[in-house]
């Protein structure tokens, strides 16, 4: 009887056969139905991750947003001294670029056109409303990006002059604005993934009350050997009220300043690494040209630095599974130098050992209030 409510009310599905998750749009008019009937539990469909109400729209209200703090600067010149800072320039002298690796960037759409990218950047997929579209070949319109957010990230995560891994190649997925309409991205790409695969994301929502489908979208993709990258937040708050970075399979990212201080970056047991996040320059559309920049600050800024480490860990090894990739991460990584990091490890983002070969744990004292240089 479910099943036949289901079909008659439900306006999108997951395709957990096929690569995907399980979920359901259903139309709030059979809700009691759905209820009502013997194979409903506690709300929810059997084998179901989760059910959204009529037209996708979320119970509570919620809509994702951006993670970042609003530029500063536009059209600038500024060197891009993170990727020093961050190791990715010893690891890109060492050969590594992140080449053969798909970096999917789920955000505004992106420019692909701009310069940063040399032609290594298409439109993947786009929805607004209940049906993903698949962008044709050459399709420059394809989830294109008229905000700005989505390419400033792709150009962290791969351009060719300030990107961390500058020959990885950028895949845009453009989410209408509800939260269905990342799952049934997510849902897309667990069926269409090219790998080895990155899913960067710094978009997110509060989880407060919880949505299941998040831990299950993320399970689910990382099941099939996607690495999931994801923002922390910019609240100054626990992360573990904010999705997808509350879900432990993610790679949750926070942001430090030049003084490795976390300012506004949310915190917490679910922050697995810290990056710089505070005036990253990185490609722009805001001029409507494919050569502009712009400086932008906050978890989305630092978010694509650590999906770019991902590419360059994948271009050296291939082989390696979503959580053997997070290890390697971390392993690398500066710890106890984020002195109000309030997560874990207090650790930054380091690549440098990537151009040497086997990774150890680098341990360093850094005092409040020292600049980044002094800590290395």
């Amino acid at each position: 009887m479910a099943d036949k409510i289901i079909e008659n009310g439900c306006q999108s599905r997951g395709n957990p056969n096929d690569g995907g998750f399980a979920f359901a749009l259903i139309d709030s008019r059979v809700q009691e139905q759905l209820e009502a009937d013997s194979k409903i539990k506690d709300g929810v469909f059997t084998g179901m991750s989760t059910k959204f109400g009529f037209n996708g729209v979320d119970p509570a209200g919620r809509k994702w947003e951006f993670d970042k703090v609003e530029s500063e600067e536009s059209s600038s010149t500024r060197p891009a001294e993170w990727l020093d800072r961050t190791g990715a320039r010893t690891a890109q002298g060492a050969g590594l670029s992140g080449s053969g690796v798909s970096v999917y960037v789920m955000d505004s759409g992106v420019r692909v056109s701009h310069n940063e990218f040399g032609g290594r950047a298409s439109g993947a997929v786009q929805s607004d409303g209940f049906v993903v579209d698949e962008c044709r070949d050459g399709d420059t319109r394809c989830a294109t990006d008229y905000n700005g957010h989505g390419t400033h990230v792709a150009g962290i995560v791969a351009g060719r002059n300030l990107g961390v891994a500058p020959k990885a190649t950028i895949l845009a997925m453009k989410p209408g604005p509800e939260l269905f309409d990342l799952y049934m991205h997510m849902d897309w790409l667990g069926k269409n993934r090219k790998t080895p695969a990155v899913l960067s994301v710094s978009i997110g929502f509060n989880t407060a009350p919880p949505i299941a489908g998040g831990e299950s979208a993320i399970n689910a993709l990382v099941a099939r050997g996607v690495v999931i990258v994801v923002s922390a937040g910019n609240a100054g708050t626990d992360c573990s009220e904010f999705s997808f970075a509350a879900h432990g399979q993610a790679i949750a990212v926070g942001a430090v300043n030049a003084w490795n201080e976390r300012s506004n970056s949310n915190f917490g047991k679910k922050v697995a690494i810290f990056a710089p996040g505070e005036n990253i320059n990185s490609a722009s559309n805001q001029d409507n040209t494919d050569t502009s920049t712009s400086l932008w600050s906050g978890t989305s800024a630092a978010t694509p630095q650590v999906s770019g480490a991902v590419a360059l860990i994948l271009q050296k090894d291939r082989s390696l599974s979503p959580a053997q990739v997070k290890e390697q991460l971390l392993a690398m990584s500066k710890r106890s130098v984020v002195p109000n990091g309030n997560s874990p490890l207090n650790n930054l983002l380091d690549v440098s050992p990537l151009a040497t070969g086997p990774t150890t744990t680098t341990t360093t004292t850094c005092a409040p209030g020292t600049p980044w240089f002094m800590c290395r």
